[in-house]
């Protein structure tokens, strides 16, 4: 059995936490990849407050690659209202299905 840290179980059960799981399966049902989330998560917060240096700063380090400085990035701005109406905006109102 696995031996996960307190912290991790505890954001799980609390709903705090979502898991990414596989390597792509879910673009087949039409939901963003790694980047392209990133991406939409950069619009959502641009709709509403991220000022246009933001935008420009993640912007450059999207594409540079960096999708993990990116997100950290990106967190900090998301309240927790706003990054639930994120998740729902791109994962369950698109009603994904397997092509």
């Amino acid at each position: 059995m696995y031996n996960f840290p307190k912290h991790f179980i505890d954001a799980i059960l609390s709903k705090e936490c979502i898991l990414f799981i596989g390597s792509g399966i879910s673009m087949w049902s039409g939901l963003p990849d790694w980047g392209r989330l990133i991406e939409q998560m950069v619009e959502f917060l641009s709709d509403r407050r991220l000022q246009a240096e933001g935008k420009s700063e993640i912007n450059q380090i999207l594409s540079r690659g960096d999708l993990l400085t990116a997100a950290s990035l990106c967190a900090p701005l998301m309240r927790k209202g706003n990054f639930r109406d994120f998740i729902d905006e791109v994962f369950i109102d698109p009603n994904p299905k397997p092509q």
